[in-house]
């Protein structure tokens, strides 16, 4: 319930610390959100937990999800972009692990329905799990994934995300 709580709060004020730090050239330790960068289709944004989707690990689906938050900062004003994996395996994931061989996915939500994407190359290695503090970090190894129709997203960087065992 705690979890649930922070959650809440933590999207009910997420918004407007977004809204204010990019306002500013200026980005204090109060509007500091971003905490790493992550490279998607060649271009390099800016992420952050903060103002991430939440994750995790089902154990008894076997099945894990997390989301990437890339924000893209625009005249004075951020856009965030949700890139969502999910992976099936019959364990969770641990420390250098590579999710890719975990049957990774992504979902790109610009299409009803979602358009879903499978790994041709690259890696994705689990760096770090803190379960206290609800976090994966990962990090994409020049991932290339591929829908049926062809389309390509390539992603390059470590993030840290969202990511609890329940």
């Amino acid at each position: 319930m705690i979890s649930l709580v922070k959650r809440f709060a933590i999207a009910a004020v997420a918004p407007l610390l977004l809204t204010l730090g990019g306002c500013s050239e200026k980005e204090g330790s109060l509007f500091d959100v971003y905490d790493g960068e992550i490279t998607i289709n060649g271009i390099t944004y800016p992420t952050s937990t903060f103002i991430g989707k939440s994750g995790g690990w089902d154990n008894a689906e076997g099945y894990g999800n997390f989301s990437v938050t890339a924000v893209e900062r625009s005249g004075g004003a951020n856009s965030c972009w949700y890139y969502d994996f999910g992976f099936v395996s019959s364990t969770p994931p641990r420390e250098g692990d590579d999710l890719v061989k975990k049957e990774l996915c992504f979902y790109c939500d610009d299409t009803f329905p979602s358009t879903v994407y499978k790994s041709v190359s690259g890696k994705v290695k689990v760096v770090d799990i803190s379960k206290k503090d609800y976090t994966m970090v990962v990090d994409f190894q020049n991932l290339r994934m591929r829908s049926d129709e062809g389309d390509i997203y390539t992603f390059d960087g470590k993030v840290t995300v969202y990511f609890e065992e329940y």
